[in-house]
């Protein structure tokens, strides 16, 4: 989680690796990750979702989604929040990750809810 958000000076081979290495162990090993540990990534993979790299982007993204799947979107509404925040964020490269991270279900929502507040 380190390589891939707070060290952008890193080759970005090695954070996205990392950042693969992570949405492989919360696919596989979520349940035996601590909670603490859990609440840290979830606090944190957002800080990278705007990074100038597209392979980081990407990367931050699969994460997300990861955690997203694993979790079930009724128990991380906070990044379903920060996700939906990007439809209308002024940062090309936040908005560029959008489509990554959204399942299809939950597209389907936001413009819904876009509709019923016009």
């Amino acid at each position: 989680m380190y390589i891939l958000t707070q060290m952008p000076s890193e080759d970005v081979t090695v954070r996205s690796m990392a950042g693969l290495l992570l949405k492989n162990n919360i696919r596989l090993y979520l349940n035996d990750i601590q909670p603490d540990v859990v609440a840290y990534i979830k606090a944190n993979i957002f800080g990278a979702i705007a990074d100038p790299t597209s392979m980081i982007r990407n990367t931050v993204s699969t994460v997300i989604n990861q955690l997203v799947v694993e979790l079930k979107p009724e128990n991380y509404i906070e990044a379903l929040s920060r996700l939906l925040e990007l439809v209308d964020s002024s940062d090309q490269y936040a908005q560029e990750v959008r489509p990554l991270s959204l399942p299809p279900d939950l597209d389907s929502t936001r413009r819904r809810r876009r509709e019923s507040l016009h």
